[in-house]
């Protein structure tokens, strides 16, 4: 067996279960980019650095692995989001193994593309691997970070949420929790390892995991209704006129059937998010032992598998502070999130001695519009200054986007069949969450737009759950949304898009051409952190506290 290990930026193990016989092995390397470098060579492994200049590298990178693999399908895979790194079992082509349902199949290669992405995007392309991999952090400590919404972000939740799914055969570890073992066109069947345990020591079940699916889409139905879009009897649970899921079915303990209403080649991907093991489940890194309005309190999870936590307890406070850049001067937070030019200039000029700024993964905003009327659309897109919104409403540092899920697009020649014309006398709905300052203010600067047109708009704000349920039912002519950053490679989270704004229409092409989706700006988020506050190889997951018993030395990954 060999294994080759690339490490730095991403760490990718690939074991390659070949036969007795040797294989000769051509290796080219390209001519238009050094090979990548090697760190250290022990035994039958390799390290490599593999480093990106740009966004354009990586995906290229990720796009040649995804390739790779779709020739080389693997029957096993590990991750170790901490640690940031993938290992891999892959067969010789003579030995891979039959696959009949088209969505086991697709799914097998997107799971490689979104672990691999869910580790570059925590990965900062100026840090120092050689320097990030030689500390081991001790365990303990209390940590309190702050972000100005109510409800935990994607990147902070990734502290108590699971990835779901994983690939695993008879004589290998299965470092997940849920496997699809069987899916069709009309069916997902899934499988519960039984070899895991929560935060509480429980076993869970089938009902278990049932449960708590209700539970996300009565509490988060916009969420829910993405996750299990075409499971049978999702409306009507959503709208109250059934009790229960029809589509939901526990065959025995460890055993969940999905039976689905319509057919659907795409809903394997939908389920491929973390939102499907949520913080209620337990199966994190970290888990939920205190809820208030106010704050999020997690303790380590012992129980987390092959990763363990670094932090004894972490508590998320989420909201409702006028004043954080103050707050944290006065040593009530460990961390803040901060996207203000004001707040990122105050902190840069006055808090470098005891603390630091570290870029974490941003968010892009849009507008989605559910108006039939082509001519308000269209009328709409002509009035937004992207620039100006970014600079003079956002407040923020970011780039104007052409669209949510394609970077580098050049604009698209939208399409105005009503002429520029549309009936200026009825009343527009506007929504926005307000649990987001930044939606707050694109809101507000339209209606003031709007308005000086002579365009009646009713403004609408809405609490997170009330926010949901109006984008379900599209009951609103236009919404301000914001998406996390990684959507521009990771399917599943393009598909969430569709699903919850833009009625299923998975063509980014058609949405601009349309004007239902009106691109706004990408905004760049940091982490402003005390000083012995570090992020293990860059990952939100691997927060610690450097204390003076963590040493400097080599880390061995295997």
């Amino acid at each position: 067996m060999r294994y080759v290990q690339f490490k730095g930026l991403i760490v990718i193990f690939c074991l390659l279960a070949v036969g007795c016989t040797h294989r000769t092995v051509t290796r080219i390397e390209s001519l238009q980019a050094p090979c990548p470098r090697v760190l250290s060579q022990e035994n039958d492994t390799l390290s490599y650095v593999v480093a990106f200049n740009d966004t354009n590298e990586r995906e290229a990178f990720v796009s040649s692995f995804n390739q790779f693999l779709k020739k080389y399908p693997f029957v096993n895979m590990m991750k170790d989001t901490v640690r940031n790194y993938v290992r891999i079992e892959l067969l010789p082509p003579t030995e891979q193994p039959h696959l009949e349902q088209p969505i086991t199949r697709i799914e097998q290669n997107q799971i490689v593309e979104d672990i691999i992405e869910e580790i570059i995007e925590e990965v900062s392309s100026d840090s120092a691997p050689e320097a990030i991999d030689s500390i081991l952090p001790g365990f303990g400590g209390v940590v309190r970070i702050y972000f100005p919404r109510k409800n935990v972000d994607p990147l902070f939740s990734r502290l108590f949420n699971a990835f779901p799914f994983n690939h695993s055969n008879a004589e290998q570890t299965d470092y997940s929790s849920l496997v699809i073992s069987d899916s069709s066109a009309h069916r997902i069947t899934l499988k519960i390892n039984g070899k895991f345990i929560n935060a509480e020591n429980r076993t869970l079940s089938a009902l278990d995991f049932i449960d708590n699916w209700t539970s996300i889409l009565r509490k988060h139905p916009a969420e829910g209704y993405f996750l299990f879009r075409n499971v049978a009897g999702i409306p009507e649970f959503i709208s109250g006129n059934e009790a229960t899921v029809r589509g939901f079915n526990a065959l025995d303990e460890n055993t969940i059937t999905l039976r689905l209403a319509n057919n659907d080649t795409l809903a394997g991907f939908r389920l491929q998010n973390r939102r499907l093991i949520d913080g209620n489940l337990k199966l994190g890194l970290y888990h939920i032992s205190r809820r208030s309005d106010n704050d999020l309190e997690l303790l380590a999870n012992s129980n987390s598998g092959p990763t363990k936590p670094f932090l004894e307890k972490i508590v998320l406070c989420t909201g409702g502070d006028p004043n954080p850049i103050l707050s944290f001067s006065l040593n009530k937070y460990d961390a803040v999130v901060l996207t203000s030019i004001n707040d990122l200039e105050y902190a840069r000029r006055n808090l470098t001695q005891n603390a630091s700024l570290q870029e974490i993964p941003g968010e892009r905003y849009f507008l989605a519009c559910a108006s039939e009327d082509e001519g308000f659309r269209a009328f709409l897109n002509k009035q937004i200054n992207k620039a100006d919104m970014l600079r003079n409403v956002a407040k923020a540092e970011g780039a104007t986007i052409n669209s949510v899920v394609m970077d580098n697009l050049e604009s698209v020649q939208t399409q105005d069949n009503g002429n520029g014309q549309f009936s200026s006398s009825r009343t527009f709905k506007l929504i926005y969450c307000k649990d987001d300052q930044i939606s707050k203010s694109i809101a507000e600067k339209l209606l003031a737009t709007l308005s000086h047109s002579k365009i009646s708009i009713n403004l609408v704000a809405l609490e997170d759950l009330e926010y949901q349920r109006c984008l379900i039912s599209r009951d609103y002519d236009c919404a301000v949304g914001w998406v996390p950053q990684n959507i521009t490679h990771n399917i599943s989270e393009q598909l969430r898009l569709a699903s919850i704004w833009f009625n299923d229409e998975t063509d980014a092409l058609k949405r601009l051409q349309d004007n239902t989706e009106i691109p706004l700006f990408s905004v760049r988020r940091y982490l402003l952190k005390r000083n012995d506050l570090h992020l293990y190889k860059n990952s939100i997951q691997g927060l610690f506290l450097k204390t003076e018993q963590d040493q400097i030395q080599p880390v061995n990954e295997n």
